[in-house]
């Protein structure tokens, strides 16, 4: 399982990207309030607008219902996105 996990880190590729300021802002305010790391966020975003989620694996699905679900007991049971 490690050996798995590992394998998805070490396939990650770099890219830059230009945005408009707000959107930057945005961004920051969402992962500020969120917990949820700038990559995490623009991965899932990425995969949902390209409709291929199965693409993400297991770990990274598990780990992002974990911290959506914190933020929901965090904010008393409401739930936002």
């Amino acid at each position: 399982m490690k050996n798995a996990v590992f394998r998805y880190i070490m396939t990650k590729s770099q890219i830059a990207v230009r945005i408009p300021q707000f959107l930057l802002q945005e961004l920051n305010q969402f992962v500020q309030k969120t917990n949820i790391s700038k990559t995490d966020v623009v991965v899932n975003t990425i995969t949902s607008y390209l409709n291929c989620p199965e693409k993400i694996t297991i770990n990274q699905r598990i780990s992002d219902l974990e911290r959506r679900i914190a933020r929901i007991e965090t904010d008393g049971g409401k739930i936002n996105e």
